[in-house]
């Protein structure tokens, strides 16, 4: 939506919305799927009790959207110049966990 049609008023909120905090959700720490429900047993890797309220985000690497869990180690990876680092740290993460 346009606000009500002020243009001005959208482009703020808009703007704004870029720096927003993330919503907390249901995450697994092993897989990173991400639900707006627990589930005991994540649908997508079917670990047992790994599902965690948390702030999760959503990167996007080469137009694939990858879903991971705030965390300083990845903040890093990400940030760094080459997006296939970026993948494989991700992947790494991913196989060996999020320690918390």
């Amino acid at each position: 939506k346009m606000g009500h049609g002020n243009i001005k008023m959208s482009n703020l909120w808009l703007k704004e919305s870029e720096n927003a905090e993330n919503d907390l959700c249901w995450g697994c720490m092993m897989c990173s799927y991400t639900s707006e429900v627990w589930h005991f047993i994540c649908p997508k890797c079917s670990s047992l009790n790994k599902m965690k309220w948390d702030k999760f985000l959503t990167v996007e690497i080469k137009g694939i959207p990858v879903e991971i869990t705030r965390n300083k180690n990845l903040k890093e990876i990400i940030h760094k110049k080459n997006p296939e680092d970026a993948a494989r740290g991700i992947l790494d993460e991913l196989r060996g966990g999020v320690d918390r």
